[in-house]
């Protein structure tokens, strides 16, 4: 669900019945997990999970040995 206007970046992805709030901008390659509220915008690469969206920490190329 995504409520009023938001950015999302490219590539990312957005589990579902995650929920974003008016106004957030979803960096690029995020994952927004299952469930997920979001109410703050994102940093690029980032893993997202929780009510409120809380980052996990993780990279989400870590397993793939991409550099940051």
């Amino acid at each position: 669900m995504i409520l009023g206007y938001c950015e999302i970046g490219e590539s990312s992805f957005l589990g579902v019945k995650a929920c974003l709030g008016d106004g957030i901008k979803v960096g690029h390659d995020c994952v927004i997990g299952a469930g997920a509220v979001v109410v703050r915008d994102t940093e690029p690469r980032g893993v997202y999970i929780g009510n409120p969206a809380k980052p996990t920490g993780r990279d989400i190329f870590d397993s793939l040995g991409v550099p940051r």
